[in-house]
């Protein structure tokens, strides 16, 4: 009996040391980048394709990941990028716009911008200049030669030039200009000769059908030769209606019906090779040439073959044609193709097409004759407006059934063999469910077996994609899409997403029409519409404490309830409504709204209107002095900042106003001497403290953090344990403290941290222009720094982490979240995001807009809940173990002690 009591005691405590073997609740960070139509793209190898996109980005994907991005590179602050060019050795790209003058090369394996090459004038056409660099036709009829190196030099012509055509043939340049002029350039960049000679067998341009080495061929099969000496037609009795292909200076070729013939290009002789027949009519199928073996694509009704020629070239033996026979695929016939060798050196076959954010890659080796065929969807979600929501992920269907059972348990089986029965009978049916489904996975449904999110690190980041009329949700942890739904708006422009826990819902708030979405799976579960439009939403709280939606209507005076009628709110709701002029207070009675206050100024108007988090939380009321006194915290949950313009002087003024009453609690006014960028103004309120910045223009830029704590009178007690505020409703500020710091970097968005009950430190998290998400500490931020003396004793235990004041706070790069990643901003849809975790220590952080999502955990007390990684987890299993043996070997001596004792007591 010993033994198994030995050994269940053995098992618990391994238990309890894997529990306590806690290494790392969340994947640190991630990022997902989103981007928008392909407009342009090349294959580079089996692996990696290259493209240009309708919102001015060049990309890198990896074919052989699933669409996987290796890099992207934004060019919208190089202008309205709309066109590159790739080079012959696919290691460069040249992006460039035909509005303005420079060119951007970059590296295609790391994205990385390696020159700006910039041309006196726009390009109308930028072609090749054997590798080291780009021959530019600008808007000024000027040829012009830009290198790698950023050497810049105008080719000398004399003529105006508005278009070309090219061929690199032995360190030459053959250019035939609109002018139907020739021109010979050296590799050296000298202009070896102009001639006026193809005037005497083109009449046009776009007559020229193929230009290929040195050999020109019209529409009309006239076959020129181009060298030293001139221009030399060559005579060939060739019919019209055969295109003619050239492939090499000896090699060309026509088709006729279901016979290729081919044909030699030698001395100015042009003579018939040979002839290969098909038992079915071919067509000639468009390709790239990424090898070096002369190849020609056909397709017949029922088969793709590629023949390489490249024997002929010594020959006319027919045999010396290699032909590799393919399966039909609609694909090859309609998408773009690319000829490559693989790693062994075999000819492949790459076959692309790209419809609708899918991308389907058929990859065919010659010799083995293998196939391989995948698809994928690009990264088409994107948000696009600013409204986002972020909720907690819902339980896995495995818990909720887990939970479902022990309550069926206890309730059904009073008797503990039945209830032991019904267990053992549910586990085994459990285990089997588990191992078909590791034979037999469904792509499509949810894990019922998955870990379950103890901790509460996984959220849903939810926007809506208005251009594609989708529903989005993203999971935190992994930047997967949980759930997407596909909704008809109609045109509908977004107001706001309002999370709804009780439920299991979200609600998506359009313009004239609510809809509900189950969080677990996206389904629409009520959809409810309106024929005015909607305003605004609110959430108010019932008598019952639970809380509805509320809408505001263009035109009605009654909020309407998102519920049914029978509903009782409760008393002593307000809220605000803004304009540009003026901000508005309402309270709520029943669903009428009666105004009660007004703020408006002449001449003012309002720029950004701010309010406390909803759920924000506050563990200490105050804060204790070394003398036991205690400095108390003016936590009115009703405040609000505005803050206003003057439209004459440009003077910019904060207020702080209580919500309820209308009464304005301060007022700060900037100098008249600030020019400040009215779009740079961002704020944020928490606790007892409003943080709010802007970038100064003059008397010298800067960008500039203004930090008030707000504090209350010591007098005040404690009303209610539940109240937001800990004090009665009084709304006078006993005082208020503030400092001005420097920032080294512009900030176009903060927001602050936030945990479940409100005990941790506070930090700032600032979004700069360089696309960095910094933490910034609230008590580097603190109003109550010491300033023009030294720091005493006293000083340091007043405050946690007391510092002397300094205006600037300098950047830390330790503090920056996305160390790892780029993160590329959008004025227009940018939003940090902020959710507590279970863990006091920690919050789930997320920035998102329209071209990347990025998540991070931040720990602003460090991670106090959690083992670190250098936690001795085998010390502590010695400990348990050296106490369990200790206990086990006493354990006899004890129990021996008692009974003599208990007898010496007798």
């Amino acid at each position: 009996m010993r033994l198994f009591q030995t050994i269940g005691v053995l098992s618990l405590l391994s238990s309890l040391a894997f529990g306590v073997l806690f290494e790392d609740a969340f994947v640190k960070d991630w990022i997902k980048h989103t981007y928008g139509e392909i407009q342009q793209y090349e294959v580079l190898s089996d692996k990696q394709l290259i493209g240009l996109t309708n919102e001015a980005q060049i990309l890198n994907i990896d074919i052989s990941s699933g669409g996987k991005l290796n890099w992207k590179a934004d060019l919208r602050e190089y202008g309205n990028v709309d066109q590159y060019l790739l080079s012959k050795n696919r290691k460069s790209v040249y992006a460039f716009s035909t509005s303005d003058s420079r060119i951007y090369l970059f590296d295609t394996k790391t994205g990385i911008l390696q020159e700006t090459l910039t041309s006196e004038t726009v390009p109308l056409k930028v072609v090749e200049f054997f590798g080291i660099g780009v021959l530019v036709v600008g808007t000024d009829g000027l040829l012009t030669f830009l290198g790698n190196d950023g050497v810049v030099k105008p080719i000398s012509t004399d003529v105006k030039i508005k278009d070309i055509k090219t061929s690199q043939v032995d360190g030459t340049l053959y250019v035939i200009t609109d002018e139907l002029l020739l021109i010979r350039i050296a590799i050296s960049l000298d202009v070896l000769s102009i001639s006026k000679s193809l005037k005497k067998y083109i009449s046009n341009i776009d007559q020229v059908e193929t230009f290929k080495d040195n050999i020109v061929v019209t529409r009309d099969n006239v076959i020129l030769s181009l060298d030293d000496n001139g221009v030399n037609e060559i005579e060939n009795s060739l019919k019209l209606k055969l295109h003619l292909q050239v492939l090499n200076l000896e090699l060309a070729y026509s088709i006729n019906s279901k016979v290729i013939n081919f044909y030699s290009i030698v001395d100015g002789k042009f003579s018939s090779l040979v002839d290969y027949s098909f038992e079915e009519p071919i067509e000639e199928v468009d390709f790239t040439n990424y090898a070096s073996a002369e190849c020609v694509l056909l397709a017949t009704e029922s088969d793709v073959i590629l023949l390489d020629v490249s024997g002929l070239s010594l020959g006319s033996d027919i045999n010396a044609i290699q032909k590799y026979q393919l399966k039909s695929n609609s694909l090859i016939k309609n998408g773009k193709n690319y000829i490559n060798y693989d790693n062994e050196s075999n000819l492949q076959l790459i076959s692309s097409h790209l419809f609708d954010f899918k991308v389907d890659v058929l990859i065919s080796v010659t010799s083995t004759k293998s196939v391989t065929h995948s698809s994928f969807e690009l990264n088409r979600f994107h948000p696009t407006s600013s409204k986002y929501l972020m909720i907690d992920r819902p339980q896995s269907e495995g818990e909720i059934n887990k939970v479902h059972h022990l309550l069926h348990d206890s309730d059904d089986y009073h008797f503990f063999i039945s209830r032991w029965l019904a267990i053992l009978r549910r586990h085994l049916s459990q285990l089997g469910r588990f191992i078909i489904s590791k034979v037999i996975t469904s792509s499509g449904s949810q894990d019922e077996y998955a870990p379950e999110d103890t901790f509460g690190f996984g959220k849903l980041i939810i926007f809506m994609d208005e251009l594609q009329g989708y529903v989005i949700a993203i999971d935190s942890e992994n930047g997967s899409v949980a759930w997407k739904s596909q909704i008809d708006a109609n045109g509908q422009s977004i107001i706001d997403f309002v999370d709804k826990p009780a439920t299991n819902e979200v609600v998506l708030v359009l313009k004239h029409s609510l809809l509900s979405f189950d969080i677990r799976n996206g389904k629409i579960t009520s959809t409810r519409t309106f024929e005015d439009e909607i305003l605004n939403s609110f959430l108010l709280r019932l008598e019952n404490e639970e809380e509805v939606i509320a809408l505001k209507l263009s035109k009605n005076s009654k909020l309407q309830l998102f519920k049914d009628n029978d509903i009782n709110i409760k008393a002593d709701q307000y809220l605000i409504d803004e304009t540009t002029d003026c901000v508005q207070g309402y309270k709520i009675n029943d669903r009428d709204l009666t105004p009660t206050w007004k703020f408006e100024k002449p001449n003012e108007k309002v720029l950004l209107i701010k309010t406390k988090p909803m759920h924000t939380k506050t563990s200490s009321i105050g804060i204790t002095l070394s003398d036991k006194s205690v400095l108390y915290k003016y936590l009115n949950p009703n405040l609000i900042s505005i803050i206003t313009e003057e439209e004459d002087t440009k003077v910019l003024r904060y207020y702080l106003i209580d919500s309820v009453s209308g009464n304005i609690l301060y007022t700060h006014e900037h100098s008249k001497d600030e020019v400040v960028d009215s779009d740079s103004i961002q704020l944020c309120m928490d606790d007892n403290w409003i943080v709010y910045t802007f970038f100064v223009k003059a008397p010298k830029l800067q960008q500039r953090i203004i930090v008030f704590d707000l504090f209350d009178t010591k007098e005040k007690s404690v009303k209610t344990a539940n109240l937001v505020s800990a004090f009665e409703s009084n709304t006078t500020i006993n005082f208020i403290s503030k400092k001005s710091f420097i920032f080294p970097e512009r900030i176009v968005s903060l927001a602050s941290t936030q945990t479940k009950f409100g005990i941790t430190l506070k930090s700032m998290l600032f979004l700069t222009e360089s696309g960095s998400l910094i933490e910034v500490p609230k008590f580097v931020l603190n109003s109550r720094r010491i300033a023009n003396r030294e720091l005493t004793s006293k000083d340091y235990q007043d405050d946690f982490r007391m510092m002397p004041y300094e205006p600037v706070i300098p950047k830390n790069n330790f503090q920056v979240l996305n160390h790892k990643h780029q993160l590329i901003l959008d004025p227009d849809t940018n939003q940090i995001l902020m959710k507590p975790t279970e863990l006091e220590s920690t919050s789930v952080v997320c920035f998102a807009n329209k071209f990347n999502i990025f998540c991070n955990v931040v720990q602003p007390s460090l991670s106090y809940d959690l083992l670190s990684q250098n936690f001795d987890r085998i010390k502590l299993v010695l400990t348990i173990l050296a106490l369990l043996a200790a206990y086990l070997i006493t354990k006899p001596f004890v129990f021996s002690r008692r009974l003599n004792a208990y007898w010496i007591d007798r």
